[in-house]
This record gives structure tokens, C-alpha cells and sequence, in this order.
């Protein structure tokens, strides 16, 4: 859809399904308004009248969060144990790929709903030992033994915390979670300070970002006027002269 959406500067969902049709491929009209709706809802596209559809016309790119196979096997393997939690499972090179700092780490968190974080811990440290596997660590562990070591990481998911919902189910970090983490959680104490600045405003200058809802989960971790004070900075020009 996003291809499409790029290559058709506005359409309608009958003129999508039509010209898929015409290159071969078949998808059922609720499977593609199902996915319309959760590419707007997610601010990915835009509604830019009755029936329209567009991307936006700012230029900047939809984030898209790494994922491999290994992290395709974590996700699979705890849907299977625990098929009702709510989890997240993401990759630190989210947060590398917006900074100017090289740091040495090869991290997939697992981010789970709170008081399922032991369960899941003891689940994965029997099922993955090519990796470290660590359950909310604090810094010095991360100094002595996580930072240079591929390791899966277990936090806490904090309620309403912005994902991206998938159509089956599955979801993926959103790039609000990924700054506001990186900006207060102890896990990025490398990317902190200054380096938020600059991590921030790379994120801002290439990608399509939320505001309200970055906010939003800024406040809900009791962090709102600190990462409102960080936009603001960031988007003052002079500080990066």
C-alpha cells in the first residue's frame, strides 16, 4: 500500500484494489480498508477528503522499526508461551540509527506488560542461549556485561505506551516510544544529555513524527514538560550552529 501511496499522489480504496487487480494481485476490499484505517490511524497516511487517501506532503519518511529473524523468533516464541499478554519486541539499533554516537550495542528488548516480566525472563533464558538474556538490568550491567555482547533485554511495557498494531495482531515500536525511552530510561544513559539533542533532531529532520502522541506517552511516564523542553530545543536552530 505504502509503494502504491507513493507512486499516486491521492486515490480511493475501489482505484487501489482496481489497479492492484490489474498487476496481478488479489486482496480482499475489508482487508484493504482494514489496513487504510490503521495507516491513518497511525498518521503513516492521510485522509485528504471523502474517500481520499494520500501520503503526507511533507517529504519526510514513515519510520519503519528494524526487525530480523531473530527478533521474529522472540516474538513467535512468546506468542506461543503467553498468547494474552501485551508485548513489544524491538532492536537498540532503532535508537543508534538517529544518533552520532557509535556505541557498541546489540540489544532486542523485550518490553511486556507489568508483573508478566519474570515469567517471560525465565522463559527466554532456557530458549535462546546464544544470547545473553538479562531482566531489567541497571547501568553497571550494562557497562560490565551488556554493552559489546548480542543480548535480549526484559523491561517493563508501560501501559498506553504508542506501538504500531500490525494486521495480525502483532506489533512493532513506534519512533514517540523509541525517543522518549531513549531520552529517560537508564538503558541509554550512552544516548542522554546532548546527545538527546541531536538524536531528537535527526528523528525530526527524516521522519513523519506524532507530536501529541509522543507527548502523551511522555506524560504518562511523568515526563511531559521535560521532553516538551527537549522538542522546543530541538527545534531551535541556533543550538546546532
Amino acid at each position: 500500500i505504502l509503494e502504491y501511496a507513493k507512486r499516486t499522489q491521492t486515490f480511493t480504496c475501489k482505484q487501489m484494489l482496481s489497479d492492484f487487480t490489474k498487476d496481478g494481485k488479489i486482496f480482499s476490499p475489508n482487508t484493504i480498508a482494514s489496513s487504510l484505517r490503521r495507516l491513518v490511524s497511525n498518521s503513516i497516511l492521510i485522509k485528504s477528503g471523502r474517500g481520499l487517501f494520500s501520503m503526507p506532503v511533507s517529504g519526510k519518511l514513515v519510520f519503519s522499526a528494524f526487525y530480523n529473524e531473530e527478533m521474529a523468533q522472540i516474538e513467535e516464541f512468546i506468542k506461543t508461551q503467553f498468547p494474552f499478554i501485551r508485548f513489544c519486541v524491538w532492536n537498540s539499533y532503532d535508537v543508534k540509527r538517529f544518533s552520532h554516537y557509535v556505541a557498541n550495542m546489540d540489544v532486542v528488548f523485550v518490553d511486556v506488560e507489568r508483573d508478566c516480566e519474570e515469567a517471560v525472563f525465565g522463559k527466554l533464558l532456557a530458549q535462546f542461549p546464544n544470547r545473553q538474556v538479562y531482566l531489567k538490568p541497571d547501568q553497571d550491567c550494562y557497562s560490565n556485561y551488556i554493552y559489546g555482547n548480542p543480548t535480549i533485554v526484559v523491561r517493563t511495557l508501560i501501559s498506553e505506551a504508542p506501538l504500531v498494531q500490525l494486521s495480525d495482531n502483532r506489533t512493532r515500536v513506534s519512533l514517540e516510544k523509541v525517543l522518549v525511552d531513549s531520552a529517560i530510561d537508564d538503558d541509554f544513559i550512552s544516548f542522554q544529555g546532548y546527545e538527546s539533542l541531536r538524536l531528537f533532531r535527526n528523528a525530526f529532520d527524516v521522519c513523519l513524527i506524532n507530536e501529541s502522541k509522543l507527548l502523551r506517552y511522555a506524560r504518562r511516564r511523568s515526563q511531559g514538560k521535560e521532553i516538551q523542553e527537549l522538542i522546543t530545543e530541538v527545534k531551535n536552530n541556533k543550538i546546532f550552529d
